[in-house]
């Protein structure tokens, strides 16, 4: 008997025949066996979570920024130019008025 393999068998409960032990389902009717629940170990059942870093400052939209920026560097050199324009334009009077005064 040296090297040869048994088998336990057992009937179906559904329709009698003889199955192995092993068998999650009947090859004859194809009654299904109940699983048995499997038992976790502690380990298992539980499981540990690391938490490394946790964000808790809102999210800035970097594209608002940035069109704020772009705003204000526009606003700020409007308000140049146009100081600037007008000081030209100042200064264009005062030759103006002043070469005026030399000829009459």
């Amino acid at each position: 008997m040296k090297g040869e393999n048994f088998i336990a068998m057992i009937s179906c409960p559904e329709c009698g025949e003889q199955i192995s032990d092993k068998s999650k389902k009947c090859v004859h009717c194809g009654y299904v066996f109940a699983e048995e629940p499997v038992e976790k170990t502690k380990e298992e059942s539980t499981q540990q979570v690391e938490v490394t870093k946790v964000n808790t400052k809102p999210k800035v939209n970097m594209r608002q920024i940035i069109i704020a920026i772009v705003a204000a560097v526009v606003i700020i050199s409007t308000v140049f130019g146009v100081k600037k324009v007008q000081e030209q334009k100042a200064i264009k009077a005062a030759q103006a008025s002043t070469e005026y005064g030399e000829k009459y």
